[in-house]
């Protein structure tokens, strides 16, 4: 039971994630091209993504 919570717990997570990402790209292209040095969320999504992908194949 706790490790299926704990799997749709990640899933939401990675979904918000993937959201929130899409969300900052346009910001953050619009930063790069002020000269302002803003990293595109890869590593956020990447992170979670992992870490749903692990739990799942419980």
């Amino acid at each position: 039971m706790i490790a299926e919570t704990r799997t749709v717990g990640l899933l939401v997570a990675y979904q918000l994630v993937l959201y929130l990402a899409l969300l900052f790209v346009p910001i953050a292209l619009v930063g790069r091209r002020l000269g302002i040095p803003v990293g595109l969320p890869g590593r956020a999504v990447k992170t979670v993504g992992e870490a749903y992908d692990k739990a799942a194949a419980r």
